[in-house]
């Protein structure tokens, strides 16, 4: 009987040893592709994170909602109040303003507690505190809100959330009618008008007037919402609202840098407001939780400057369309290294402090409040003029009441 031979110690230490290289170049080829998939992870949430705040800030800036309150003075006034303000810039000063002068729709300021960051521009570097850009656009820039949502009425939002599908599409239609009829409110005014010189009446229908009665029980609030972009540093979250919900998280990648936030401001109370509306204002405030959202994260540093005249200013301070800059420049840098620079344009419409109570639809003040939707400048430069009567600074509105075309 012939036996096999056994496999000696060194066969079995070489298999061995073979059996591990191939064990650890298996699990170091795993590891690297895993390594892989995280860093290209990290990429692609930082580029939707770009994508993001690029559609949030371009949002904004194209839907601002100017005071639709007369200029005080004449041009040449304006155009004096613009130099003050360009010699304060330049002087490091306050701004310049009167005290019974209307809230600014679009301020530009650097934060005195803010962080301190290292940046560079055009090959110079420099220091500077983080900078926030508050202003009152027509719709939300992010989360998709209507323009006819009312942001700042947790009650009614609750109210809206607590409706079945058929109250909701109730709602709808009652909106919708809304909207027909006033868009159909000058047609049928001159109706009325031909009518009662015929000596006709005009007798609404029960079903209407009952619509008609629910709408004129409300109290009507301007469509829009007074929002900031701020800097804080990516272990921080914004003050402001009773509870903290976001629906986009800081990137797992990010923790030294600085992130960027939109958060949602209450409506400025009128000063000459009655003791009634002061009263309904500060109940509604009771319940006020704006929306905060992270929108980038993990920056080295941002930048915001406005284009007005022939000059950049890190600093602005707008209540009247003719003050507005016709660009912001917006650059950073990201903890990775990326760097960003992006241009916007400005585009305005006229309308009241978003979120204060107007007159309804019925009311005198309806048909200003109506114009809001039909003065959305879309961004096309004029050819010759300007709002400053100077080169590049800022967009008008079209004709009378009409929407401008594209570029």
């Amino acid at each position: 009987m012939i036996r096999r031979r056994a496999f000696t110690l060194l066969e079995v230490m070489l298999a061995a040893m073979l059996g591990t290289l191939v064990v650890l170049s298996a699990l170091g080829l795993f590891d690297i592709m895993r390594r892989s998939d995280i860093r290209q992870a990290e990429r692609m949430a930082l580029i939707e994170e770009i994508a993001f705040a690029h559609r949030a800030i371009g949002s904004a800036l194209t839907t601002i909602v100017m005071t639709d309150l007369p200029m005080p003075g004449n041009e040449k006034d304006m155009d004096d109040r613009l130099r003050r303000f360009e010699r304060a810039v330049d002087n490091n000063d306050p701004d310049p303003v009167d005290d019974e002068e209307p809230a600014p729709r679009l301020v530009l300021r650097t934060e005195p507690d803010g962080t301190w960051m290292q940046y560079e521009s055009d090959g110079r570097v420099g220091r500077m505190r983080a900078q926030s850009l508050e202003l009152t656009v027509r719709r939300p820039p992010v989360l998709g809100g209507r323009p006819q949502d009312v942001l700042f009425d947790a009650a009614a939002e609750a109210r809206r959330r607590a409706m079945t599908p058929e109250q909701r599409r109730r709602e709808a239609e009652r909106e919708s009618r809304a909207a027909d009829r006033t868009r159909r409110e000058p047609e049928r005014d001159r109706d009325r008008d031909r009518d009662s010189d015929r000596g006709r009446s005009d007798a609404p229908s029960p079903r209407s007037s009952a619509n008609d009665s629910d709408d004129d029980d409300r109290y009507a609030l301007a469509p829009g919402v007074r929002g900031v972009f701020e800097l804080l540093p990516d272990t921080l979250q914004p003050a402001g609202g009773a509870t903290f919900e976001r629906t986009r998280k800081p990137r797992a990648d990010v923790g030294t840098g600085l992130t960027l936030w939109w958060r949602e401001l209450p409506p400025v109370l009128d000063p000459e407001a009655t003791e009634e509306e002061i009263a309904r204002y500060r109940r509604r405030m009771l319940d006020f939780d704006g929306r905060r959202i992270p929108l980038i994260s993990g920056l080295s540093w941002l930048r915001w400057e406005v284009y007005r005249g022939d000059r950049f200013d890190t600093r602005t301070r707008a209540t009247w369309q003719r003050e507005l800059p016709a660009y912001v420049k917006v650059s950073f840098e990201t903890v990775a290294g990326r760097r960003e620079n992006w241009m916007f344009e400005v585009a305005w419409m006229n309308g009241p402090e978003p979120g204060t109570e107007v007159a309804s639809h019925r009311g005198a003040g309806s048909r200003a409040n109506r114009s809001i939707d039909s003065r959305l400048n879309t961004g096309r430069p004029p050819a010759r003029d300007n709002p400053r009567g100077r080169g590049g600074t800022g967009t008008l509105p079209t004709g009378d009441g009409s929407e401008g075309g594209g570029k």
